[in-house]
């Protein structure tokens, strides 16, 4: 359903793209467990019983799914979208939970554009580098764009910078 849900996607048949994709996630979720995100991943960390492959795959999934809201400029759905993504891979790049929390949420809008100069200049290594950790900075790129088309730069800023730290890893 997920590679349907792409040519789907590149024929410009969206609504056809988003019901494989969402077929592609349902999937997905029975075979990592039920639940929120937060208790799929809870369950990665403390189980080690969910396939990681799956888990990566519903993070694409979901990733797909925003895709398709900013697609119909939808931006308030496709933000939670992305951001559960995010929280896969960033599970599956190593990072604790609490690693994997957007520090732009946890700070003041004041403190952003300190955040974005600490992100690009912090001297932080990766607890792995692999598939999933560059596709973390493919999905913070999605999220970062839809902060610039909602003018909030500070947190496009923070997001986009985080992205090239990664990238750069």
């Amino acid at each position: 359903f997920f590679n349907l849900g792409n040519i789907h996607m590149q024929m410009g048949d969206y609504a056809q793209a988003m019901q494989c994709f969402v077929q592609s996630r349902d999937l997905r979720w029975c075979h990592v467990g039920s639940g929120t995100v937060d208790k799929i991943l809870d369950k990665y960390y403390t189980e080690g019983t969910v396939d990681e492959d799956e888990l990566l795959g519903l993070a694409h999934c979901l990733h797909n799914i925003g895709v398709m809201f900013d697609l119909k400029k939808e931006y308030q759905r496709s933000l939670p979208h992305y951001e559960e993504a995010l929280a896969i891979k960033n599970a599956i790049s190593g990072f604790s939970a609490q690693d994997s929390m957007s520090l732009v949420d946890q700070a003041k809008p004041g403190d952003n554009r300190a955040l974005v100069f600490q992100s690009l200049y912090e001297d932080y290594e990766f607890p792995r580098c692999n598939k999933a950790t560059l596709s973390a900075a493919h999905t913070r790129q999605k999220i970062a764009m839809v902060y610039v088309k909602r003018k909030m730069y500070d947190h496009a800023l923070f997001h986009f910078s985080h992205s090239l730290r990664i990238q750069r890893q």
